[in-house]
């Protein structure tokens, strides 16, 4: 299949989900910016695999599916996520000069990891 004919099988067999599809992922994420990145990776994925979603009946329930699990990879990959130690001097803006933790893991782990908390970032004088 050609770049054109794939092109046009994609606006044709993907494209009539696309609003569903950018909801499912803006309720998985809860933001914006998570949610549009939720939805290319799910077209990125979806286009290498078009000739498989055009054999498939009903391509939507297929491809919500596959954002569902992309979203759990992706939450799975955050929660592995551990805290990096960093010099005082590698942090940004000088509010931050007694911060010497930077917590890299999203806050829905720390809740369930028993409400761990927010690390609270010393003002200014």
């Amino acid at each position: 299949m050609t770049e054109a004919d794939q092109s046009h099988v994609f606006e044709r067999v993907v494209r009539p989900h696309f609003d569903r599809l950018y909801r499912l992922a803006w309720r998985l994420t809860g933001s914006k910016a998570e949610a549009e990145d939720l939805f290319q990776e799910l077209l990125i994925k979806a286009f290498g695999l078009l000739h498989e979603i055009v054999k498939i009946e009903e391509p939507g329930s297929w491809l919500c599916r596959v954002m569902y699990n992309l979203f759990i990879d992706q939450h799975r990959r955050f929660a592995r996520e551990r805290m990096h130690l960093v010099d005082e001097g590698c942090l940004p803006g000088e509010g931050l000069a007694g911060l010497h933790l930077v917590v890299m893991a999203d806050i829905r782990t720390q809740i369930r990891l028993g409400g761990v908390g927010v690390i609270p970032i010393p003002q200014s004088p």
